[in-house]
């Protein structure tokens, strides 16, 4: 290997090093979030500043009374963050990948990978939802 070579290296290293903090951080943040989200759901917030998106529309905190709005809308955030957790692990190990110094290696294509299709998941997540809610007000579920 030549010097320069040597040296990015080692500069990937470094910092991926922080790429493997801020994956850390911000596990912790949507651990938080999670639970947070999940206890305004199950238990109700009693005010309207909390919402969560359906796609097509937007249910406010007061308005989680009923079974069905709670089912669905724990079901779209469950979806959401565990798409979010499967991304920041993948994130997490290819980081740990480049810390380890193996740049170019299999296992970093299929983490490269996997955080496509999760991207592309949650581009479908997106369009699912919209529909779905709207299918489930017309049946009156929620």
């Amino acid at each position: 290997m030549n010097r320069e070579t040597e040296e990015r290296i080692r500069s990937i290293r470094k910092y991926s090093r922080y790429g493997r903090a801020f994956c850390i951080l911000a596990f912790v943040t949507l651990v938080l979030l999670t639970l947070w989200g999940i206890r305004n759901i199950v238990f109700g917030p009693g005010s309207s500043g909390f919402r969560t998106d359906l796609g097509a529309f937007a249910i406010r905190g007061d308005q989680f009374t009923t079974f069905g709005v709670k089912l669905w809308g724990g079901l779209v955030v469950a979806a959401v963050f565990a798409i979010l957790f499967k991304g920041l692990f993948h994130l997490y190990s290819l980081f740990g990948n480049f810390r380890a110094g193996g740049i170019y290696t299999r296992e970093n294509v299929r983490h490269i990978r996997q955080l496509g299709l999760l991207a592309m998941a949650m581009a479908v997540l997106q369009l699912i939802v919209p529909l779905a809610s709207v299918m489930l007000v017309q049946l009156g579920f929620i």
